[in-house]
């Protein structure tokens, strides 16, 4: 695929004007790394004209092209979890212009098109449903677009296009697909606005682009780049009003766009014309005071040297301008001196005006690169290192897992992460690194039980400088747990704090893997926990043998409601209207706890509390079935609290056989919105007693001591006769070690 490049106005060759070059350089604070992590993965195609292995490979000279309704999609189970959160995604069709001016065409460009994610497991062919869309683009005109999302907790993604822009010949869909990491940020963006030098310079293609050289010196860096190059663009053109939207073009176009740096390559068209370099400097400035304010950086180089006797006439004073920019406004970050690098090198220009394709424009998109390796990477060679983390505490939050956590560090251009090392025994010296964070808390998980640990860390910054280590915490990881309770079928403390998977603390392996947004939180009830955003997460543990119950069972958890869902909001389930349901609900008026469970495939029992459910409140709910005595109970914090039933109780109960136990929701789509902990399922009824225990030990912990203090005694009774048949008792209330 070949780019269309506009020319310029030519005139005839003039004689050269030399101009001295500007030398010192300016630093920007440098970008996060944003790889791209959608390169060579399992991708596939719907309608496919080109392959869909053109969209993601490492030739942007190939592209994927689909008639619509066509789609891209691409398998990303087998990239790292952590890699794969908020990201970037990032299309390209360099066939067709930023602009498509009347008269000129559109080469298979989407105009209507959506970014969708589905939490299918990774492996094969893409699912056929559960996509979840994530982006909306309608009416689209330009030829690329960049959009941050989140696909955390998905496995698959998606650009389906249904509409295009396009001309005879050309009326397919026709992209690159690049998914980058944002994870730590999404500002290693660029946005080159530019005359038609830019549309030739700055596309995609080879022998290599920006990205790809910038990649090549900095190897954690891929950055995003589009190309608004317009021909025969003054700097006064992106100021003007957009006829179609109403809106000025410049801002127009910093509004969609969601990176920081704004290359502003203008003024060649306007030496062309003879205009003074206070016009074209006046509208540079206006222009890089819009990027400033709209949180971007703005770049502008000097305009390139040429041949023709107008921009010799008029360029030096243009870049003399452009100079005093830089000079007058420290915000702007200097581009590259073109004009004295073609002015030496005048047989990369092939019409006195243009680069030559792939001499001349590598050579102007190798220039830009190391100017800004130097200017904006490497952020003026960014010596000084974080201060150290303070205030480190290690908190052992069961026999296996210790919680870390401290202060943040301070970076004169940005910490990126911290490394934390750990030593086994109360008196080691000998640390080794375990992990690293980009947050200031982290849980260390696999330890051995009753063993002390002693941790450090220290914070990096992107130029690879270390922090000085923070003071040395330890603490000692709890005893080994007490064998799990008799009838204990299923368990979790999501004690893993990252993942996405939760481990069956009960020993019969229901592994729980995590869905559609369901994330992890430090705020548990017990240190961390799992949270649900009420309309896609929950957590899947399977359907098998032991959880088909049909008789007695107990279900029990901490929860924290933060939202009233529209129906109910189930805690745990396996069911789909019939079968067992553990959850807040509606059903009585006001959200209440409730419990279900079904006598056959086509009715349900249910017992709800008398408490009314609060927001942002931690319950202890638990319900218990008992088959033998055909009753079904409600305890809230310990007690029970049984309000109305709904339905006769049944000796046995009725199998959803071919529904998977879920927590955070049901088949139907009944999602709970908050905050899970400590969850468990027993295949008997539990007594009151048993469910105080549970309700007072995490998941895998040890249940606390008999309570063998007794209260104390009450004191100052008294007795007051109040009628002829009627005494009036008072005392003070008595002390106890519990309550």
């Amino acid at each position: 695929m070949k780019v269309r490049a506009t020319t310029l106005l030519l005139a005839t060759l003039a004689s050269v004007v030399a101009l001295t070059p500007r030398t010192e350089l300016r630093a920007a604070s440098a970008p996060a790394p944003m790889p791209v992590i959608s390169r060579g993965v399992p991708a596939f195609a719907t309608n496919a004209v080109y392959p869909a292995s053109g969209g993601n490979d490492a030739d942007y000279d190939t592209v994927f092209r689909g008639t619509p309704p066509t789609s891209l999609t691409y398998d990303l189970s087998g990239v790292p979890a952590a890699n794969r959160g908020r990201v970037l995604v990032a299309w390209y069709n360099d066939a067709s212009g930023w602009l498509t001016k009347p008269g000129e065409s559109f080469y298979n460009e989407p105009r209507d098109y959506t970014i969708d994610a589905s939490p299918a497991g990774g492996g094969g062919n893409p699912p056929g449903q559960g996509w979840v869309t994530l982006v909306t683009v309608t009416g689209n005109v330009r030829n690329s677009r960049l959009h941050v999302t989140d696909l955390t907790g998905f496995n698959w993604v998606r650009m389906s296009v249904t509409a295009i822009n396009g001309s005879f010949q050309n009326m397919d869909a026709g992209f690159n697909l690049d998914i980058h990491d944002a994870h730590l940020a999404s500002d290693d963006a660029w946005f080159f606005l530019g005359d038609s030098i830019t549309l030739l310079s700055m596309t995609h293609h080879e022998p290599s682009n920006y990205a790809q050289q910038v990649n090549a010196a900095l190897p954690s860096f891929f950055p995003a780049q589009q190309n608004a190059g317009i021909g025969f663009w003054k700097t006064d053109d992106p100021l003007q009003i957009d006829p179609t939207t109403g809106q000025q073009y410049f801002a127009e176009w910093l509004a969609i766009f969601p990176g920081r740096f704004v290359s502003i390559a203008l003024g060649t068209n306007d030496a062309l014309g003879n205009a003074p370099p206070s016009f074209v400097s006046g509208n540079l400035s206006t222009m890089a005071q819009q990027a400033i304010s709209a949180g971007k950086v703005p770049i502008i180089p000097l305009i390139p040297w040429s041949c023709d006797s107008r921009i010799q006439a008029s360029g030096p004073g243009i870049n003399d301008a452009i100079r005093a920019l830089w000079a007058n406004n420290p915000q702007i970050v200097p581009g590259p001196d073109f004009w004295s690098y073609f002015q030496a090198h005048p047989t990369q220009l092939s019409d006195c005006i243009h680069p030559t394709v792939n001499e001349g424009t590598d050579a102007y998109r190798k220039l830009y690169a190391d100017k800004m390796l130097a200017n904006v990477y490497q952020g003026a060679a960014d010596a000084l290192p974080p201060t150290a983390p303070t205030g480190l505490g290690a908190t052992a939050a069961s026999s296996s897992r210790i919680d870390l956590a401290w202060t943040a560090s301070t970076d004169n251009v940005g910490v990126t992460g911290y490394q934390i090392e750990r030593c086994a025994s109360a008196t080691c010296t000998s640390f080794a690194q375990i992990a690293t964070a980009t947050t200031t808390t982290y849980g260390d998980s696999g330890l051995a039980a009753s063993t002390t640990y002693r941790y450090r860390v220290r914070a990096s910054d992107a130029a690879g400088n270390l922090s000085p280590y923070s003071n040395i915490a330890s603490a000692t990881t709890q005893a080994p747990p007490p064998p799990p309770p008799g009838g204990l079928v299923a368990a979790y403390g999501f004690s893993e704090g990252s993942g996405t998977t939760t481990q069956d603390a009960s020993g019969k392996g229901h592994t729980g893997t995590l869905q559609a947004g369901a994330s992890w939180t430090a705020s548990g009830k017990y240190g961390s926990a799992l949270s649900f955003n009420g309309s896609t997460s929950y957590v899947d543990l399977g359907n098998a043998s032991d959880l088909q119950l049909t008789g007695s069972m107990t279900w029990s958890a901490w929860i924290f409601a933060t939202s009233n869902p529209p129906d109910d909001g189930q805690i745990i389930a396996k069911s789909n209207g019939a079968g067992w349901q553990f959850k807040t609900t509606p059903d009585t008026g006001a959200h209440t706890f409730g419990v279900g469970i079904s006598p056959s495939a086509g009715t349900i029992t249910q017992r709800y509390s008398t408490t009314v459910r609060a927001l942002n409140t931690w319950y202890h709910v638990a319900g218990v079935y008992d088959a033998t005595a055909q009753t079904l109970n409600v305890y809230v914090n310990g007690l029970l609290d049984n309000g109305a039933l709904s339905g006769v109780v049944p000796a046995s109960q009725y199998n959803a056989a071919g529904e998977n136990v879920t927590v955070g929701r049901r088949a139907g789509g009944f999602y709970f919105q908050g905050t899970i902990d400590e969850v468990r399922l027993y295949n008997r009824a539990l007594s009151a007693a048993e469910i105080q225990s549970d309700m007072n030990t995490p998941v895998g912990g040890t249940p606390p001591p008999p309570d063998t203090t007794p209260p104390t005694t009450p004191s100052g009774l008294t007795a007051t006769a109040s009628s002829s048949s009627r005494i009036d008792l008072a005392w003070t209330a008595s002390t106890d070690n519990v309550g």
